[in-house]
């Protein structure tokens, strides 16, 4: 289905350094991301992904088969974006990374000492990677994923279909943490027009987002 095309994945979570021993994350494995490539790859897309400190499982196929670069910190991921889509055309990205919404402000270049009865860290926003991709690769298929927490579905749908034109992306899955377990994945993919569809595993999400994209490629 995907054969001759260049499919690049972001997966996994990001760390933000506190000190030079200390980091601030997410809870997010990586393993839907993963699950993503090894899909398109099966389908004949040539694969390269991303992959964040998370706990997803590789398999020797994985690493055989696909491109697969590492990353730990935000901006290791915004520099291998940078690198790789100035260098590279890709047909498809996917951009499941959970990428930090916020990063430490002035991180200590030493250990903060144990002990302290009132810490205080101050926060500061970043970047979304996610534009910087759009302006970078304006021609690239963009998959852009917006997770939840405690939303009726209408309000993750309207959030979820602002945020995709926003980023002017070509499709956006929309889920919510309270309804993510193991398996079971509840996910609503959204298009440009408002369409969305619902899926409630992995094995589904990854099926309907194919189905779609191959649709519009």
């Amino acid at each position: 289905m995907f054969e001759g095309k260049k499919v690049l994945v972001t997966a996994g979570p990001t760390w933000s350094a506190v000190d030079r021993v200390r980091v601030m994350t997410s809870i997010f494995s990586g393993e839907t991301g993963l699950r993503f490539a090894r899909h398109f790859k099966d389908a004949g897309a040539d694969v390269t992904l991303f992959m964040g400190p998370g706990r997803a499982k590789f398999t020797t196929a994985d690493w055989n088969e696909m491109s697969v670069k590492q990353f730990w910190y935000y901006d290791d991921l915004a520099e291998l974006l940078e690198s790789e889509l100035s260098e590279n055309k890709y047909d498809i990205i996917i951009h499941s990374s959970a990428v930090s919404d916020y990063k430490i402000k002035n991180a200590s270049n030493g250990k903060t000492p144990s002990g302290k009865a009132d810490l205080s860290i101050p926060l500061e926003p970043t970047a979304k990677l996610v534009d910087r991709i759009r302006e970078i690769a304006p021609e690239a298929f963009l998959v852009k994923f917006k997770l939840q927490v405690g939303l009726t579905p209408e309000e993750l749908y309207e959030i979820a279909f602002n945020s995709l034109k926003a980023s002017k992306a070509d499709l956006i899955v929309a889920n919510d943490l309270d309804h993510m377990d193991g398996e079971n994945h509840v996910a609503f993919v959204i298009d440009p027009n408002g369409k969305s569809q619902e899926a409630r595993t992995k094995i589904e999400m990854c099926e309907l987002l194919s189905k779609e994209i191959s649709q519009r490629i």
